[in-house]
């Protein structure tokens, strides 16, 4: 546990976490997915547990936890090095006893049906899966960074369905993606047994194209899809 108070440990946050070298640098997409998920109905009815796939340095996770003390949970990443730093920021924000981190692939169903075995079924999974498509734009040189942004036409059902898989019935998968995979998200979410329910567009100006979308998705189904108004963000 930190021996920093709640407004010093929040005054770290963001800019006092530990993030690898050659990682992707988490910024403002980790904090809208996780203000995203604290309104989530799972939440807000008063659930508690969390699981992030593909948490990288634990940022949405840790503000998950800042944000709401009644929460635990914990983080997934194919890294190493990302999931030594996720706990060790845990340790830094003083939550280290209500977060744990992993590291494994959300390919392998295997884990994910061991770790649902191990820490049970979860009320919430969010991710920030790697949206970008390997055959539209260059690749990073760093492995992390390149895992962290690029993927193929499988990576998003991937992420969902290891998300399905972790999920207790009425469960919320909350998710963050460009824009201009929404078809490909929606067509994920369908496929791996998860039913939309929220979607928000995020912007810069209200004359803007969206940048962003954030998803919310039901296991065992939900009612019918809600459509927020959008998110204004400058940050993007």
């Amino acid at each position: 546990m930190s021996s920093l108070s709640i407004p010093e440990r929040i005054g770290l946050f963001p800019r006092g976490l530990e993030q690898p070298s050659g990682s992707y640098r988490s910024g403002s997409d980790a904090i809208i997915l996780a203000e995203f998920a604290l309104q989530s109905q799972a939440i807000r009815s008063g659930q508690r547990t969390f699981a992030e796939l593909g948490c990288g340095c634990g940022m949405a996770s840790l503000a998950l936890l800042l944000r709401n003390a009644a929460l635990q949970g914990w983080g997934l990443d194919c890294f190493s090095e990302l999931t030594d730093a996720a706990a060790r920021n845990a340790v830094k924000m003083g939550c280290s006893d209500r977060f744990a981190a992993v590291c494994g692939d959300v390919a392998d169903t295997s884990l994910m049906q061991k770790m649902r075995r191990l820490r049970y079924a979860v009320d919430l999974v969010l991710c920030n899966p790697p949206w970008r498509l390997e055959k539209n734009g260059r690749l990073p040189l760093s492995p992390m960074r390149r895992q962290a942004l690029f993927g193929n036409e499988e990576t998003l059902l991937l992420f969902c369905r290891a998300g399905r898989i972790l999920l207790r019935p009425q469960g919320a998968f909350c998710m963050i993606c460009g824009a201009f995979r929404t078809a490909d998200a929606f067509a994920a979410l369908r496929n791996a047994g998860l039913t939309p329910v929220r979607l928000r567009a995020v912007q810069k100006s209200m004359d803007a194209p969206a940048r962003w979308i954030l998803l919310e998705a039901r296991s065992g189904g939900g009612s019918m899809l809600c459509v927020e108004p959008p998110l204004l963000s400058e940050r993007q």
